[in-house]
């Protein structure tokens, strides 16, 4: 994927890493464009998440290791096992 123009393996990469703490009442920042999930390794995990406007969605079964490109308001403590988020940025 190519989130704002950078690649994930190209020259130009993320230049910020932010360690995501699950919350369901707390906002994330700063906003990120791609979030890595990792529990144990060979596992899956769920991720529930708001987006900008609120809206909820759980990602369900996501492989250990996977980085989902997106933007979100809340990575939630409800519905989220995933163990390990970081959220990659430009800003």
């Amino acid at each position: 994927f190519t989130p704002r123009g950078t690649t994930m393996s190209g020259s130009e990469s993320f230049k910020r890493l932010y360690t995501i703490t699950k919350s369901d009442s707390e906002a994330i920042h700063p906003r990120f464009q791609a979030l890595y999930v990792a529990g144990a390794t060979g596992t899956t995990c769920n991720v529930t998440v708001n987006d900008l406007y609120g809206n909820t969605a759980e990602f369900k079964n996501v492989l250990s290791g996977t980085v989902l490109p997106m933007t979100c308001n809340k990575v939630r403590s409800t519905g989220t096992t995933a163990t390990i988020l970081i959220g990659f940025t430009n800003g």
